[in-house]
């Protein structure tokens, strides 16, 4: 039994499971950047974010209208980021010097 299928068992008799997401990692036998490595397993900053707006999008009437467009947003990120690091070998400026910051945008 893989952790994966341990934690969908512990959820299993849980109202409304589709409120539920197991992330994990997935072995791709590959070197790659830190940030590819989380994309690949779908546990990066815009994998979250798109699940989150996904997940809201349907019972957030503020989040649903703008919801497509944020999605292809970060879809259209993390494939410029996987571009960028195949032609570098290194991840993007935007993603390996990011920090946390108190200002919106």
């Amino acid at each position: 039994m893989t952790g994966r299928s341990a934690v969908k068992q512990l959820l299993f008799e849980r109202p409304r499971l589709e409120r539920f997401r197991v992330n994990g990692y997935l072995e791709e036998g590959t070197t790659t950047t830190p940030f590819l490595l989380l994309a690949m397993n779908g546990v990066d900053r815009y994998h979250v974010l798109i699940q989150a707006i996904r997940a809201a999008s349907p019972i957030n009437r503020a989040v649903a209208p703008a919801a497509d467009a944020i999605v292809a947003r970060y879809e259209r990120k993390l494939a410029d980021a996987r571009v960028y690091a195949e032609a570098h070998g290194v991840d993007a400026p935007e993603i390996a010097e990011w920090t946390w910051s108190d200002e919106e945008g």
